[in-house]
């Protein structure tokens, strides 16, 4: 045997050496029993758990959350943010920051946002203080259990990019938001008023009283409204070319030569251009798709006909047929801003208060010019500042953005929204919840021209026998 040695610095090893565990471990004895969810034999490993960061591999099958390959940050932005509807108080005054169906309502206002929802309702925190609304018990119980258990700060929760929908469908078909029908109808049918749950909610709800993050179901996670990567295609869409038509054929002539044999067995090429174009009018896609094949006649359609299928079949892209699809405001906010400036608000205010006793009691005569001198309100953080600017200019680039009808390809817009159907989870989303709020839309509509009825109706005068 032959022995070596070797002097000089000591070999580092390649990688840290020291490791934390990454699995909280499970105590079989800790198991508590609730008559809700049953028995967790590892519900005391919790506390533990939460002191890890969950780093998920591509076979990670944890249903707490979402895999980060399958969806990112900026499709899920604001998936957490809540607002509500909350009850008018017999003191509330119109803010310079109303909306008009908030001045017309009688008994309900918007509160202010929050950046976390409990999961199974809970008290909320919100900012900025709006109409009284400190705080709220969000809740989609009824107003029965409302009275019931006597939760006079309840609301009725929602996300703002949701509302912002709710907002569409009312105007599209009502003409009007009307909070007082909305919140009657949820008081009176409570969950029924939802309309029919979709498939994708059943199953994610059917795992308990958690929410189950089950693949290829990431798309209810997005965002329906800021949604990544379909601006992009919209803009595309647009052309600022100055022989551009909308009333064009968006297909390239035929090189070959028609065989005349065909054209005279083909009875549409004799119709028309104003009949053919009626006829593709009242046909769905794929009857068109179909027409074009069969005849030459329909080879060519003006690209404003794919504007009429977009309307028809995608009413949920409202960029496509409304004047301003910019979103309400409380849906471009920032949650968390205006949560950490309530914060810093409220802290400073206790400080300046504490500050205020101290000087009464020790410099009564030195405290009216601090008084008058002291800011009002905490200095603004370059940081927080910074923070919420890049939050907004990344909704901008994601906004909706309206989409002119005589400059838009409409055929390619058409044709990219269903190329791009499953990656464009955003827009997969906002069908989803288009069809679910229409539903709502439809009773609220009902009650609120029910109400028109009982307000226009006038009293029957009935004579009594005496």
């Amino acid at each position: 045997k032959w022995f070596f040695n070797a002097s000089g610095l000591d070999p580092q090893p390649e990688y840290d050496t020291e490791f934390l565990p990454l699995s909280a471990p499970y105590d079989d004895e800790g198991g508590a029993e609730d008559e809700d969810i049953g028995v967790d034999h590892h519900i005391m490993a919790l506390p533990t758990a939460r002191r890890y960061e969950h780093i998920a591999g591509p076979g990670c099958c944890n249903l707490r959350g979402y895999h980060g390959d399958r969806i990112t940050l900026d499709e899920m932005i604001d998936c957490h943010t809540v607002q509500g509807l909350y009850k008018k108080t017999s003191d509330w005054t119109p803010s310079d920051d109303d909306m008009d169906f908030e001045r017309e309502s009688k008994n309900y206002h918007l509160t202010g946002l929050s950046d976390c929802m409990p999961p199974n309702g809970g008290d909320v925190k919100c900012a900025p203080i709006r109409g009284g609304a400190d705080w709220f018990h969000a809740s989609n119980l009824s107003d029965t259990w409302k009275d019931l258990f006597g939760w006079g700060t309840y609301v009725l929760p929602f996300h703002p990019t949701c509302f912002e929908i709710f907002i569409r469908i009312s105007k599209q078909q009502m003409g009007r938001v009307s909070l007082d029908s909305l919140m009657k109808l949820e008081s009176t049918a409570s969950r029924s008023m939802f309309g029919e749950r979709h498939p994708d909610i059943v199953d994610a709800r059917n795992k308990g009283w958690k929410w189950a993050c089950l693949l290829d179901t990431e798309y209810l996670a997005a965002n329906p409204v800021f949604i990544s990567g379909f601006r992009d295609i919209c803009d595309a869409a647009i052309s600022d070319a100055g022989d551009f038509d909308s009333q064009s054929s968006p297909f390239p002539e035929r090189a070959e030569k028609q065989d005349v044999s065909v054209v005279q067995d083909d009875p549409f090429l004799k119709l028309p251009t104003e009949l053919k174009h009626t006829i593709a009018w009242h046909l769905g896609s794929k009857d068109i798709a179909s027409l074009r094949m069969a005849s030459r006649a329909f080879y060519h359609l003006p690209m404003t006909l794919w504007h009429t299928l977009m309307v028809r079949e995608m009413p949920w892209v409202y960029e496509a047929w409304c004047d301003d699809p910019t979103p309400y405001p409380w849906a471009m906010a920032d949650a968390s801003y205006l949560k950490q400036m309530r914060e810093r608000e409220e802290a400073y205010t206790t400080e300046l208060t504490r500050r205020a006793d101290v000087l009464k009691a020790n410099e009564p005569d030195f405290y009216p010019i601090w008084e008058e001198n002291e800011p009002k309100s905490p200095p603004l953080s370059p940081e927080l500042e910074a923070q919420t600017r890049l939050f907004k200019e990344k909704k901008r680039a994601m906004a909706p953005v309206r989409l002119p009808r005589d400059r838009t390809n409409w055929y390619q817009l058409y044709t990219d929204i269903k190329a791009n159907e499953d990656k464009l989870k955003g827009l997969r989303n906002r069908k989803r919840i288009w069809r679910t709020v229409g539903e709502i839309v439809q009773n609220v509509k009902k009650c609120w021209e029910a109400e028109l009825v009982e307000i226009n109706t006038p009293f029957a005068i009935m004579e009594v026998d005496g």
